[in-house]
């Protein structure tokens, strides 16, 4: 595995692509009646939002983006209170101290999520496992808002195509960039 939490899976997006070229260009002309609906008068950071919401699962399954295992969820957004760009990532983390003696109310210890040996990633509890189990998981959220200069800038929605398709990957560079210089610090202290 990458040491950035956050990488770009080419190899896979090339070696899987229906079109012969990209899977993610694919799911581009897929997604045109969302960049259709971009509306601001700088469409730089709803453009980029769509880009990224694309890249990633559940609509690219598995995303062009991947991710470290303590990866939740990631989203790229942009805000409604100044229109910048903003990141929000969510982390499967450590238990706290306060919580590691919790017990049930019927006195047995609350299961941790583990590490799934299948898919290699920190899996939801289902109902099955709820039959026998009670489950005390933690998880934190970082949220920011990315620097203005972070996203490579339009003015206007590229057409559909090659054009739109080399400006989405750009946005998702940047994203895949930022993401990592925030989130790079917080895995490493969470696996030390």
């Amino acid at each position: 595995m990458t040491a950035d939490p956050f990488w770009i899976d080419r190899d896979y997006d090339r070696e899987y692509a229906s079109n012969g070229r990209s899977r993610y260009a694919h799911y581009l002309d897929d997604a045109a009646a969302a960049f259709a609906e971009i509306w601001a008068d700088d469409p730089t950071v709803e453009f980029a939002a769509i880009a990224w919401r694309v890249a990633n699962g559940p609509i690219m399954a598995p995303g062009l983006v991947r991710h470290h295992l303590r990866v939740v969820e990631a989203s790229a957004l942009r805000s409604d209170w100044n229109g910048q760009m903003v990141g929000s990532v969510r982390l499967v983390a450590p238990r706290p101290r306060s919580l590691t003696d919790a017990r049930t109310p019927d006195g047995g210890w609350y299961r941790d999520l583990s590490l799934d040996s299948w898919t290699g990633r920190y899996e939801g509890v289902d109902g099955r496992e709820l039959e026998g189990a009670a489950y005390l998981t933690t998880e934190v959220q970082v949220l920011w808002q990315l620097s203005q200069s972070t996203l490579p800038g339009i003015s206007e929605v590229p057409p559909a195509g090659e054009a739109r398709y080399r400006h989405a990957l750009a946005c998702v560079e940047a994203i895949v960039a930022e993401f990592n210089q925030q989130i790079r610090p917080i895995i490493a202290e969470m696996d030390a």
